[in-house]
């Protein structure tokens, strides 16, 4: 009796514990994790280049004297200054309201100095204001090395017309008369004052000129 008591009992105690057993969960089943993207990141754009200089005219100038002397000259050829040189205009022929002259430069220093090319040039009025004025380097010779000693002279043949043009006027002069021309030595910035007697230039001012040459 006291047997099969106890024999019951054991069968309900693993009934029990049986039934305590949790249900099992399924196997690899895992959680995703979103790994966050890194947002693209913009390239900025390469800035557009710089336009490039545009070049006056070949051939054309009026107000300064520009680089035009070779860099193979050598530094014992020094170029003439403006406060070095005294000029003057010597009238040529004219014809067919064309005139000519030749702008005769004196080195009026002690010391030696070269020109080399063209220059620079301006017309004024006697108050000093300044006249349209194109040069254009149209005659012979071109540019050569000009030595000049103390006292010694170059020149520049210049040619003009004293025909209006254009819209200029045919009964009165075409340009305000000039009084003096300031001439710019080759590759310097400042003139120096020659006297200008030779009446109006037309066609906007333009002289014909070539380069400075040995007289």
């Amino acid at each position: 009796m006291n047997g099969t008591r106890i024999v019951s009992v054991l069968l309900v105690g693993m009934g029990l514990l049986a039934g305590c057993g949790g249900t099992d969960q399924p196997t690899g089943v895992g959680i995703a994790t979103a790994t966050p993207t890194a947002a693209p990141t913009a390239t900025p754009a390469p800035p557009e280049p710089a336009p490039a200089p545009v070049p006056p005219p070949a051939g054309e100038g009026g107000g300064g004297g520009g680089t035009e002397r070779p860099t193979d000259i050598p530094p014992t050829d020094p170029r003439c200054a403006p406060a070095q040189l005294e000029g003057r205009m010597v009238p040529g022929d004219s014809a067919a309201g064309h005139r000519s002259a030749t702008l005769v430069v004196t080195n009026a220093s002690t010391n030696a100095c070269t020109l080399y090319g063209y220059g620079g040039a301006q017309l004024y009025t006697a108050s000093g204001v300044p006249i349209p004025t194109r040069l254009t380097r149209a005659l012979d010779p071109g540019p050569a090395l000009v030595r000049l000693l103390p006292g010694s002279t170059a020149r520049k043949d210049v040619r003009w017309t004293v025909v209006p043009t254009g819209d200029e006027p045919v009964d009165e002069p075409c340009q305000v008369p000039a009084s003096e021309i300031r001439v710019i030595p080759p590759d310097e910035t400042s003139p120096f004052s020659v006297i200008w007697d030779l009446g109006p230039v037309c066609d906007g001012g333009r002289l014909d000129d070539s380069a400075f040459h040995a007289s």
